[in-house]
């Protein structure tokens, strides 16, 4: 894959969100499938040699590979489809991103139509393409493509149920969990968050029970901070019962992604975010809450906060819009993913899965 190549996709993608500043929903709602389909092309029609399990995804459409029941049907349509020619896997990975890459223009769609006031369907457009400058929503799109789906389909259902669609809501998301399982427990939590009907308890309990469960999981975390304490002696003690070994930077990300859910739930309490506001949060929440209950394994949390990407750049484009003037957003907007998607791309990790090293 070229660095030409995805500068280009990105550089219209960019002209495309600047178009559709000026234009009514329905055009934006066209330019979102347009940016889809582009993204689509980028990351799904590619060789086999990039990816880290683009292999076993090529495997999985030539029957050789097992998965969840709702991937391999998938995998068996789209070879039905597209049968066994030598560009056959790459049109099966294509129809694979485009169908998750639409699921997430009409949850984009949806949430921010809600919030025409505020701005939200005003640069929905700039909106979506941040999404495509996190890097774990790039890794949905060439590794870990059946947690993308099943995401997707958990967010097409939290949009059509705010349509009022319930019936095609209940569909989407009891389908969601045969890509992937643990969208399952992210499910089960945020219907458990809902429950807490008021505001403010929602708030202070994901907030404070979501922190409590990070101190407890990663002392690794505890005693880094205590070793830049004046009381060696005593943490000396206690590293001697620590048996730990978690790592600083996973410990910093859960911080990172602790602290963005409480930006969000500040947001909630003092504006007035709307009804697609208060899905998002609950959204956020219930990963968040997920995520730490479970950072005793690193692997396993891990597989749950990439999810957080796919809504993070919703959730700041609308509280910035919300309380800040206009005329910044574009530009402050703009540079800040486009600086996350340039470390993205210039670290090793994803510089080698995208085959630019």
């Amino acid at each position: 894959m070229s660095i030409y190549y995805i500068a280009g996709i990105y550089i219209i993608n960019v002209f495309l969100a600047l178009f559709g500043v000026i234009m009514k929903p329905k055009i934006k709602a066209w330019i979102l499938v347009i940016q889809a389909v582009l993204f689509s092309c980028l990351y799904g029609y590619r060789d086999i040699s990039i990816g880290a399990d683009t292999r076993n995804y090529v495997s999985l459409y030539n029957g050789h590979y097992g998965a969840e029941w709702g991937f391999k049907k998938l995998g068996e349509i789209c070879h039905y489809i597209f049968g066994d020619g030598n560009y056959a896997y790459k049109y099966f990975l294509l129809a694979v991103c485009l169908f998750m890459t639409l699921n997430f223009a009409y949850f984009y769609y949806v949430m921010c139509k809600n919030n025409v006031r505020s701005g939200g369907m005003h640069y929905i457009n700039f909106i979506y393409l941040a999404m495509f400058c996190m890097p774990y929503v790039i890794s949905m799109s060439i590794n870990v493509i059946r947690q993308g789906i099943a995401i997707s389909l958990f967010l097409l259902g939290l949009a059509l149920y705010k349509k009022r669609k319930k019936k095609r809501a209940w569909l989407a998301i009891l389908f969601a969990p045969t890509f992937h399982k643990s969208i399952f427990i992210i499910e089960a939590m945020y219907f458990l968050v809902g429950r807490i009907r008021n505001r403010k308890k929602r708030i202070l309990f994901t907030s404070i029970f979501s922190m409590f469960c990070i101190l407890v999981s990663r002392t690794g975390m505890v005693f880094w901070i205590l070793t830049k304490l004046p009381l060696q002696k005593v943490v000396r003690t206690l590293m001697g019962y620590s048996h730990d070994s978690s790592s600083i930077g996973f410990s910093a990300k859960l911080l990172f992604y602790w602290c963005c859910v409480l930006v969000c739930s500040v947001a909630l309490y003092f504006y007035n975010m709307g009804e697609s506001y208060e899905i998002i949060h609950k959204l956020i929440s219930a990963i968040l809450l997920v995520t730490t209950m479970l950072s005793f394994s690193e692997l396993t949390a891990s597989r749950f906060i990439i999810n957080m990407d796919c809504i993070l750049p919703l959730v700041f484009g609308l509280i910035y819009i919300k309380v800040r003037p206009k005329e910044l957003f574009l530009f402050l907007y703009a540079m800040a993913f486009a600086g996350i998607l340039l470390i993205t791309l210039k670290s090793n990790a994803f510089a080698s899965q995208l085959g630019l090293i």
